[in-house]
């Protein structure tokens, strides 16, 4: 190995820390060198074992890491798959990601904006034993409620080979469900006295609306999904008449981190969606 790519190899003493715990995961995240690897790669889009294990075993028994970027994608990817093929634990794992999702996205705005105005798993209720519609993240900012709609429905091989079926049916759960959930919770805010809001921790927010006079529905999905923008307007807007606003959990990251003020964060929305 030159000088240059030495800088690319660990030890095992260097990548586990004399952690044993640490050795499963790195064996899980492990290929080596001259065993049959992606013998059914034949064309863009279709799965690389590489990206799935991208921590090379050498003949010495050193470790080879390429591509860094690979290897934090695996780790954030790599576990969904290994949860729902345990058949006993699949539908739990996929609640508790749907639970996580909200988390996530609630902690990166109240961790920016405080926690006082945004609200998650807000229950609408016309009656006591009728529930209309919920809202997954609520953030209040001015005159301007906000609904975070989450979905973490993930794209599919076929999508990301260009299979157009498959990405209009991936964007139908991922991303269109999501959204006309958002409009539902709008009319609801908007007709909010005769509805009754509860949040997580079961206390009425309805007061909170007596100064909203927008509200803006925003799609937060969990995982990235390629050119989502672009491909949400494509195959959303002539369907509901104006921008869709959908972003991912990075993105909102990004946003949240660059972005100094709630005001501020509003307004870009606003102008996302045409309407500032």
């Amino acid at each position: 190995m030159t000088e240059l790519t030495s800088i690319f190899i660990f030890q095992k003493n260097e990548l586990e820390n004399q952690n044993d715990e640490y050795s499963n995961i790195t064996k899980e995240f492990t290929c080596k060198v001259g065993l049959n690897i992606n013998t059914d790669f034949n064309k863009v889009g279709d799965i690389n074992e590489y990206q799935i294990k991208p921590i090379i075993r050498l003949e010495d028994d050193s470790y080879f890491i390429p591509m860094p970027y690979f290897l934090a994608e695996s780790f954030y990817n790599t576990p969904y798959y290994w949860m729902i093929e345990d058949k006993s634990y699949k539908n739990i794992s996929l609640t508790n990601r749907g639970i996580v999702a909200e988390d996530i996205g609630y902690n990166i705005l109240s961790k920016k904006f405080g926690d006082k105005n945004i609200f998650k798993r807000v229950k609408i209720q016309r009656n006591k034993t009728h529930t209309q519609s919920d809202i997954d993240i609520l953030l209040l900012v001015d005159n301007t409620a906000i609904v975070f709609q989450v979905k973490t429905k993930r794209i599919t091989n076929l999508s990301r080979e260009g299979n157009l079926d498959k990405i209009h049916n991936d964007f139908a759960l991922a991303i269109e469900s999501a959204y006309l959930q958002g409009v539902e919770a709008e009319k609801c805010i908007k007709d909010y006295t005769n509805y009754t809001f509860i949040d997580e921790s079961r206390t009425s927010i309805n007061g909170h609306f007596e100064k909203v006079r927008m509200v803006l529905v925003v799609c937060l999905v969990l995982d990235g999904f390629p050119s989502l923008s672009f491909a949400t307007h494509q195959l959303l807007y002539e369907k509901c008449n104006k921008p869709v606003l959908c972003i991912d959990i990075f993105d909102l990251q990004v946003l949240v981190e660059t972005i100094p003020t709630a005001t501020m964060f509003r307004n870009y929305l606003l102008f996302r969606a045409g309407q500032f």
